[in-house]
């Protein structure tokens, strides 16, 4: 029995050898017609423009395919010393998040943003030479886990996620300007392939615009330098839950911060991961000039569980978690909240 149990949590050889494969093979199923017009119809009746098919959509569902694989190439499944950690602190967390009323009012699970007060600005050096005047907003996150609820005091341990950090293009003038915020993808947040995604160069130096790109939890400089034990999105259900919630909590205090800039407008784009934090954002904040949520995830509980081996997948126990686990993430999901911002923005 216990031998079986292992197995169910190591990793499949089929599973990794068929990962690209996979990644193809989805990418073209989305574009498939029946899967265009079922989306097409879910546009129609959501009163929103439908996209059209483009070889920039294919590149970018392509790229979001790719990630996943690598999820699999690279992450192991949890053991099942880690499985049974995971199932019980999720019981404990179901009653806890019952109790203080969070499951039935999501938005009380969410504290008010508050501007840095020990914000600082300093220079990027490597990229002045370039001709790029890119700078580094860093201050401390405010956000921690309530005391007491499970996985709190493990999440409070990652040391380095305490520092929120954000790079940014900002012109020198006062002069009022819109400011773009964009938010990375999992495993992005490095500002060599940031700027290149999001085309920061474009929106500064053409359109005029000022930049800021904020670092989500346990991404770049914010994860432990082994990044043993840790990594986000993660299957471990209470790290995944405290980490969507800081995202949210860390980009509403940028945004705090750009309010103190005065400036014209502000728009918030998300890309994967940013896509799913800037979707919470927006049913938290009041309304912004504009939101766009790119390729965005908008199930956690359900990536999880497409991506989970099949031996496992289909186990008692395992829907149970998936489960319960769907229920917990309801207080960061973005389908919990109506938008601030007006869709036509």
């Amino acid at each position: 029995m216990t031998n079986r149990r292992v197995e169910q949590t190591h990793p499949q050889s089929g599973l990794k050898l068929l990962a690209l494969p996979a990644a193809l093979w989805r990418t073209g199923a989305y574009f498939a017609p029946s899967h265009y017009l079922r989306r097409q119809s879910w546009h129609n009746r959501a009163s929103l423009p439908a996209p059209s098919p483009s070889l920039g959509g294919v590149a970018a569902v392509l790229a979001d395919e790719l990630v996943l694989a690598g999820f699999k190439l690279t992450r192991n499944p949890p053991t099942v010393d880690a499985w049974e950690r995971i199932s019980a602190e999720v019981a404990d967390a179901l009653i806890s998040f019952e109790h203080e009323g969070w499951l039935e009012n999501p938005a009380s699970y969410h504290r008010a943003p508050v501007v840095p007060n020990d914000a600082t600005v300093t220079p990027v050096q490597r990229w002045e030479s370039l001709g790029m005047r890119w700078q580094q907003l860093r201050w401390t996150s405010g956000w921690e886990p309530v005391v007491g609820q499970p996985g709190a005091q493990r999440w409070s341990s990652y040391e380095r996620n305490h520092r929120a950090s954000a790079w940014m293009l900002r012109y020198p003038d006062d002069k009022p300007r819109h400011w773009a915020v964009l938010v990375h993808g999992t495993e992005q947040g490095r500002l060599l392939v940031d700027q290149i995604v999001f085309r920061a160069r474009r929106l500064h130096y053409e359109l005029g615009c000022n930049v800021l790109m904020p670092l989500l939890p346990l991404h770049a400089s914010r994860r432990a330098p082994d990044a043993l034990g840790t990594g986000f999105p993660t299957l471990d259900v209470m790290d995944n839950i405290h980490g969507l919630a800081q995202s949210a909590y860390d980009v509403r205090c940028a945004l705090a911060w750009v309010a103190e800039q005065e400036p014209s407008s502000v728009s918030l784009t998300g890309l994967s991961l940013g896509g799913y934090t800037a979707a919470l954002v927006a049913g938290l904040e009041e309304p912004l000039g504009a939101v766009v949520g790119l390729v965005p995830a908008v199930d956690f509980p359900e990536v999880f569980r497409r991506q989970t081996p099949h031996l496992m997948r289909y186990s008692e126990a395992f829907a149970a978690l998936h489960e319960a686990s769907r229920r917990l993430h309801s207080v960061v999901s973005p389908l919990s909240f109506t938008p601030q911002t007006p869709s036509e923005r």
